[in-house]
C-alpha cells in the first residue's frame, strides 16, 4: 500500500500542473476586470480546476492585478470574493 501511494504521488506530480498565480485580467498591462467579471471568472474557473485531473494545485493571484482580484479586506478578513473562493 505504501509503495502504491508513493508511486501514485510521484506519477501524479510528473503529469500534473501546478497553476500558480492566476486572476481575472483584461487585455493590456493596466486593464483590470470589473468586480462582476472577476466573480463570474472565479465561479467558472475554480470548479473546472477542481475537476481537472491535470491540475494538481492552484493559487489565486490577488497582488498587482487590480482591486477586484483581492481576497482580503484591509483588516485581513475575507471579502466577498475571498469567501467565494473558499466556498468553491
Amino acid at each position: 500500500m505504501v509503495i502504491y501511494l508513493l508511486f501514485t504521488s510521484f506519477y501524479h506530480s510528473l503529469l500534473c500542473t501546478r497553476l500558480t498565480e492566476f486572476a481575472c485580467l483584461g487585455f493590456g498591462p493596466t486593464t483590470y476586470c470589473t468586480a462582476d467579471e472577476t466573480t463570474a471568472f472565479m465561479k467558472e474557473i475554480v470548479p473546472w480546476l477542481e475537476a481537472s485531473d491535470m491540475i494538481a494545485a492552484y493559487s489565486w493571484e490577488p497582488f498587482n492585478t487590480g482591486d477586484n482580484n483581492k481576497l482580503l479586506n484591509a483588516d485581513g478578513t475575507l471579502n466577498d470574493l475571498g469567501k467565494l473562493y473558499v466556498s468553491l
